[in-house]
């Protein structure tokens, strides 16, 4: 699976989950990814840290 990052996303803080969340979506690991549809719209989110969320 392609993954398609926005090119001005300023993930320094975050950098090591977005590459964990990025190998697991590619592997088709959705649970370790934590990814879950956000209600009413065509767009997922999994969850990076406690704070941060990233939208697919």
């Amino acid at each position: 699976m392609d993954i398609i990052i926005y090119n001005e996303l300023d993930a320094s803080r975050v950098k090591k989950q977005v590459e964990k969340v990025c190998d697991a979506i590619r592997r088709d690991d959705f649970y370790s990814a934590e990814v879950k549809k956000l209600t009413g719209t065509p767009y997922y989110r999994a969850k990076l840290d406690d704070t941060n969320r990233f939208i697919i």
